[in-house]
């Protein structure tokens, strides 16, 4: 058990590495945001930690199979620098939840829900809240000529400095004639879009 010991700390820190990058977003929207920096500190720490063991183990003990160990410590440093965790989510959710977001539109554009302060923002139903990071989406636009609706991804301080799935009828025309500040306008499929305001 102990020969194995740096390889399955490795793997434990890969899994939880990969889990804090694909629900990022949504630990930084919530509460436990004034964590994040700790917990990405301590998990630096530990990747580090771990790398020196490795290296002392391979040099100084002839330790080979602490490649494996090292293996998994290089594909963690991968994933943080290059793998698009956002991106990926994002393309998982679209396809998994698309039913209900459709569903929730055509409850905006029926009335059924309607914005609670004026703004624009809806409030999801309890089985929805999961649809949109802060359990409501933002109405852009409600009326005969189209509809525009933000589904939250990471919601900033404010309407602007947001990241948000964004569901148009009428395409990026109507998005850019309703929303402001856009940084990033990516179509990902039919009357879905990737935005990002600043």
């Amino acid at each position: 058990m102990t020969k194995y010991r740096l390889l399955m700390l490795s793997a434990i820190l890969l899994i939880v590495g990969f889990l804090v990058g694909w629900y990022g977003d949504l630990l930084s929207g919530s509460p436990f945001f004034l964590f994040m920096p700790l917990l990405v500190l301590l998990l630096f720490a530990c990747f580090i930690v771990l790398l020196v063991l490795c290296t002392i183990r391979i040099v100084k003990h002839k330790a080979y199979f602490e490649f494996v160990s090292l293996a998994v410590l290089t594909l963690l440093a991968f994933l943080t620098l290059f793998f698009p965790y956002r991106e990926a989510k994002l393309q998982f959710d679209l396809n998994r939840c698309e039913n209900d977001r459709i569903k929730i539109v055509e409850q905006i554009q029926s009335g059924e829900l309607q914005s609670s302060d004026g703004i624009g923002n809806v409030v999801l139903p309890f089985g929805y809240k999961r649809l949109s990071a802060s359990g409501e989406v933002f109405q852009y636009q409600n009326d005969e000529n189209g509809q525009v609706i933000g589904f939250y991804i990471f919601r900033g301080l404010a309407v602007t400095g947001s990241v948000k799935l964004v569901y148009s009828s009428g395409g990026e025309e109507l998005i850019r004639a309703n929303a402001h500040y856009i940084e990033e306008l990516t179509p990902l499929k039919e009357h879905w879009y990737y935005m990002v305001t600043d």
